[in-house]
């Protein structure tokens, strides 16, 4: 309960943060965040989880009507929402086309490495070590290289966000 009230704070600061950089824009054109109505505006601030694997499910049906709304910011997934590297970046793919507005729906995960990876060897994916794991038997060039490989491999998945790995 408190990491997931952590997860969800620290992504709620991070959508925070973003949509306070989206206020100023350079010409006649204003920026897309001035032209979201209020609720649109309001649901920019919000991210949730997802309950199901696929387009299908009753809760990516939910969630993809609230993106199509313009409700919805961003969403996380969880390591039960991913079966494999095809289904999850299907499932990212229909999140991000049922996005109506210029503002990109930001689609996120926790992919820190160790014990904490949504994307792993048992989900067709590739382990990452712990960042303690790191830290203890990397150089920082290895642990930069590590990270890429992390990095490209939740880019590929068709994620946009990352909450991982911290410093805490």
């Amino acid at each position: 309960p408190v990491q997931r009230r952590t997860v969800k704070m620290v992504a709620t600061g991070a959508v925070l943060a973003w949509l306070s950089a989206c206020g100023g824009g350079s010409g006649n054109d204003p920026a897309p965040s001035q032209q979201l109505t209020l609720e649109q505006k309001i649901g920019q601030m919000v991210m949730m989880g997802v309950d199901g694997t696929n387009v299908g499910a009753p809760g990516v049906q939910q969630a993809l009507a609230q993106v199509r709304a313009g409700q919805l910011g961003g969403v996380i997934l969880y390591r039960y929402n991913i079966t494999d590297p095809a289904q999850v970046r299907a499932l990212n793919s229909a999140l991000q086309q049922a996005n109506p507005l210029e503002l990109p729906l930001l689609v996120a995960l926790d992919q820190e490495g160790g014990l904490v990876q949504r994307l792993r060897a048992s989900n067709g994916f590739a382990d990452t070590p712990s960042p303690e794991a790191v830290a203890a038997t990397q150089t920082p060039e290895q642990a930069g290289a590590t990270y890429r490989v992390m990095a490209n491999m939740v880019a590929d998945a068709g994620f946009n966000f990352n909450v991982g790995p911290v410093v805490d």
